[in-house]
């Protein structure tokens, strides 16, 4: 099911007629290319923590290798801390890939694997070229049983922005996340360890 990126116009803090409007942006999935079911197993999403300068609602624009500005009058519906766990749940779901997907604190006795990280980037970059949502995020996947890790790295993804506009910016950052998230080896991740070889005999 196709999601519609949500786009509100709210209040500024001041309630002045005068006073410039907050626009607000908030998307409930991301899109994820379509694969093959993992079958039976089931996971949980656990916290996926952004990175300090992405702790604040502002949407974050890189100018440069060492700049870094936000948006005046455009931010995030809810903290990124709140709005990307329940993205990825739900992109995670809606392709298919997993028996059940759950959210972390729901996840005992439900889920074989759990994901976390962190959010390394998810803001627009300035090229020559255009603009670009771009999503880089250390990602753990681990055991829910034994917390033993199955796999850990970094997933990116980067899409061009359709127009210079935030709003087209932030339907690129979903891309983005959606690709970052097909990046993982999903397949290769949960595939059962191959059997010890037996010990030789004694000499």
């Amino acid at each position: 099911m196709r999601v519609a990126l949500l786009f509100l116009a709210g209040a500024a803090a001041a309630c002045s007629s005068t006073a410039p409007l907050s626009r607000l942006y908030h998307f409930s999935t991301v899109p994820m290319p379509a694969a093959a079911s993992l079958g039976a197993v089931s996971i949980g999403v656990g916290p996926i923590t952004p990175a300090a300068h992405l702790l604040e609602q502002r949407m974050a624009a890189r100018v440069s290798d060492v700049e870094l500005e936000y948006y005046a009058g455009h931010r995030w519906a809810a903290p990124l801390s709140e709005l990307l766990p329940e993205a990825v749940l739900q992109g995670l779901a809606d392709a298919g890939l997993f028996r059940e997907v759950v959210r972390g604190g729901e996840s005992a006795g439900r889920a074989d694997v759990i994901l976390s990280g962190v959010v390394l980037a998810f803001e627009e970059e300035d090229r020559a070229e255009g603009w670009f949502g771009v999503a880089r995020l250390d990602l753990v996947l681990r055991a829910a049983r034994t917390d033993r890790i199955l796999w850990s790295g970094r997933a990116h993804g980067e899409r061009r922005a359709s127009a210079r506009h935030p709003a087209h910016v932030v339907e690129a950052l979903r891309g983005a996340l959606g690709d970052a998230l097909a990046s993982v080896p999903w397949r290769e991740a949960l595939a059962p360890p191959p059997p010890s070889s037996p010990s030789p005999p004694p000499g």
